[in-house]
């Protein structure tokens, strides 16, 4: 395997080299909480240097094998398109890495600029693809130190995921392949190279205030850099004795029934993909009073029953442990209603209770639902900023 990642590193080094730099910091500011209004506030990492020292403890590692079958659409026979200019160009280099697919990577002299966006959407739609989602930052902070965008794309059973990154405001690395997302592919790319670069970025005390802007057909809101779009289910949670991993951990459909995009959050969390965005076609008929309803009785219903599967962190409630805290009618940034509920509910072999939200309101005739999961530890850290995430979304009529 470090054969195969030093091969992919020389690959990709062979046209980044000298190029690679890292821009200035930018000047600190104070987030604002939410007040669930319209005014949308300025989001900030929540990336804290760690101020104490912290025994390193082993855990046990424990992999568990999904008992639902990993279904992957056929191989197909793509030739995607390439941005004007492009340089050094390389073709399937997950390959490299014994993941299989139609990918592709190059160079560009441009940053990842709204131009390199532009071209997509226009080539693929007209190709007979539709676009899904775009997922854009202008920050410095982590992980990524540089400017990137990322894109998804459907056609059928398959998706196309692109995404960019920009080094030093005059060049950006593209890649795009199918049935992969655009993070994903970010995150493959970056682990071939990580061993040069400080992929932290600046601390908390000299990050830009800047958010990644989330937009599709549904809705559109602003999230925190550390939030990383995502087509993963959950893959790994932890106990307190425990590191449980799903080695074939199943990935969201294109079809978007119920998984429409996941986020994982870095710096790690209890679970490694807390953040979910749903999507129920069949329910937007009804009032979000009556889904609410059908909702918690869903969860309940997940908590009492034998073990399965573990698409979302929820799957691991243990019965009778679901408690609720708050229902709500909030408003959303455009001025539509949503219904919201905070509840908790207990992990086998975890001490604390996890914190678990949902949010609902409707948007081009689905029902969609914002959901996180974070130990009550996590949520004291991170309920300011779901909050403004929720009080950012605007959706689409």
């Amino acid at each position: 395997m470090n054969k195969k990642i030093i091969t992919v590193f020389f690959i990709v080094s062979s046209f980044i080299g000298s190029c690679i730099s890292i821009p200035p910091n930018l000047a600190s500011q104070s987030a604002i909480q939410s007040t669930n209004t319209p005014d949308v506030p300025t989001l900030l990492p929540t990336f804290v240097p760690p101020t104490e020292t912290v025994t390193p403890r082993v855990p046990t590692l424990i992999a568990i094998e999904p008992t639902y079958p990993v279904v992957l659409p056929a191989p197909l026979d793509y030739e995607i398109p390439l941005f004007p200019g492009a340089q050094d160009v390389a073709y399937n280099f997950l390959a490299e890495m014994d993941q299989p697919g139609n990918t592709v990577y190059y160079a560009v002299s441009e940053p990842p600029s709204e131009k390199i966006r532009a071209f997509y959407m226009d080539e693929l739609i007209q190709d007979g693809w539709e676009w899904v989602y775009t997922d854009s930052d202008e920050s410095l902070s982590v992980p990524f130190p540089f400017p990137a965008w990322v894109m998804e794309f459907k056609k059928g059973e398959h998706k196309l995921g692109i995404g960019t990154l920009g080094y030093g405001g005059e060049s950006s690395v593209v890649l795009a392949g199918v049935d992969f997302s655009g993070g994903n592919l970010i995150s493959n790319f970056i682990g071939a190279i990580a061993g040069g670069l400080d992929l932290m970025g600046p601390f908390e005390s000299n990050a830009g205030p800047d958010a990644m802007q989330f937009s599709s057909a549904l809705l559109e809101f602003t999230h925190p850099v550390e939030w990383q779009a995502t087509d993963r289910s959950m893959q790994i949670f932890y106990t307190d004795s425990a590191v449980n991993y799903m080695p074939n951990a199943d990935y969201c459909s294109v079809d978007m029934d119920p998984c429409f995009i996941n986020f994982s959050a870095s710096p790690g969390f209890h679970f490694d993909i807390p953040i979910s965005i749903r999507v129920y076609p069949g329910m937007a008929d009804r009032t979000l009073e009556e889904v609410n309803i059908l909702r918690w009785e869903e969860l309940n219903s997940i908590a009492s029953a034998p073990f399965e599967c573990c698409f979302f962190p929820e799957h691991y409630a243990l019965a009778g442990s679901l408690e609720s805290i708050e229902v709500r009618n909030i408003v959303l940034a455009d001025g539509s209603p949503a219904l919201q509920r905070v509840y908790r509910w207990k992990q086998e072999d975890v001490e604390e209770f996890i914190i678990g939200t949902y949010t609902l309101f409707t948007s081009a005739g689905v029902l969609v639902e914002f959901h996180t999961d974070f130990t009550s530890t996590d949520w004291e850290e991170m309920h300011s900023t779901v909050e403004q995430v929720i009080a950012s979304i605007k959706i689409n009529q």
